[in-house]
């Protein structure tokens, strides 16, 4: 998938292991399965892609050599602390580093309860377990955001230049539709329907325990307008003899 598209808020609870020790919400979880890509060629950008500091490491690891906290970072999990499935921990972080910029300005050395805090609703107060969830599987902190270099379980985000934009949208016609034309194809029609990008467009690097787990470009888009479209109904129930 070569961009994302997440739009949300974020409503946290709290998860503490006993001892009052924070435990992350995946800790014990099955993750989700891996992409059916994922250590292949096909999986995202490649490294013929690579632009400066912008790298794309393809193939992935073989999925059958990461380890939980590994997939976790990148399918996410089944079931949680929370009581429900987990997005891939990549997407989590990303939204928190958006929200985090759109509220500061800038983007954050690294992680901290006090950033996230500031930018989670949360009906009664958010404390240091309910921000859990954003700490690194591997190291059990909050990740740095600056790590230009491998650092098992952190993570590198920025902002694409104008120049960077300019030759990834010269590329790929997806990149050049949303980021210029201000429009995305509606995959079942093709019609062209008009988009806003809600914030900044980002490069992003995760590690794993022995090197880069995922690297992708990442934004989020806002729809103007819904598509001119009627989705089929729901088939009727089997008849019971």
């Amino acid at each position: 998938m070569r961009n994302l598209i997440c739009i949300g808020l974020l409503l946290l609870t709290t998860t503490q292991a006993a001892g009052g020790e924070i435990k992350h919400p995946a800790s014990g979880h099955e993750p989700k399965p891996m992409p059916v890509n994922y250590g292949s060629a096909g999986c995202g950008l490649g490294p013929e892609m690579n632009f400066g500091d912008i790298t794309f490491h393809s193939p992935y690891p073989d999925p059958a050599t990461l380890t939980d906290a590994e997939k976790y970072m990148v399918a996410g999990c089944v079931d949680s602390d929370y009581g429900g499935g987990m997005m891939p921990w990549y997407m989590d972080v990303f939204m928190m580093v958006d929200a985090i910029r759109a509220r500061s300005g800038e983007i954050p050395e690294r992680l901290s309860h006090e950033l996230i805090d500031m930018c989670t609703i949360s009906r009664d107060g958010l404390d240091q377990s309910g921000s859990a969830r954003f700490r690194s599987p591997i190291t059990g902190e909050f990740p740095r955001l600056d790590a230009a270099e491998f650092e098992a379980g952190q993570v590198y985000i920025r902002l694409l230049t104008d120049e960077e934009q300019a030759h990834f949208a010269s590329i790929f016609k997806e990149y050049d539709q949303n980021w210029n034309q201000g429009v995305q194809e509606f995959y079942q029609t093709g019609e062209l329907l008009p988009i806003e990008i809600a914030a900044g467009i980002y490069y992003m690097r995760v590690y794993g325990e022995h090197g880069v787990i995922f690297a992708g470009i990442l934004y989020q888009m806002k729809m103007l307008r819904e598509p001119d479209y009627e989705w089929p109904s729901s088939p009727p129930p089997a008849q019971q003899d």
